[in-house]
């Protein structure tokens, strides 16, 4: 596991256009977890620079439990 306020990016070998975030990782602030996309640019007087956006990491069990989830199971969703 990383270590608290820690940073991690790996570049994104899978970048297929420019949309794509040149490095992709995570980072951990006080305990909570966010993933990170990061794209190289030019400003316009030829200067390299770094922009990014980050997002909020569900946990796996959470992503796994709304992937599996049938909106038919829910009571309170039914149309009439």
């Amino acid at each position: 596991m990383k270590n608290p306020n820690e940073l991690v990016l790996f570049k994104n070998d899978r970048k297929s256009t420019d949309k794509h975030p040149d490095y992709k990782g995570t980072i951990d602030i006080e305990g909570d977890e966010f993933d990170l996309s990061v794209w190289v640019n030019k400003s316009q007087a030829g200067k390299m620079y770094m922009k990014g956006v980050w997002s909020k990491r569900k946990p796996k069990n959470q992503e796994a439990q709304t992937a599996a989830r049938d909106p038919a199971d829910d009571p309170d969703d039914i149309p009439f």
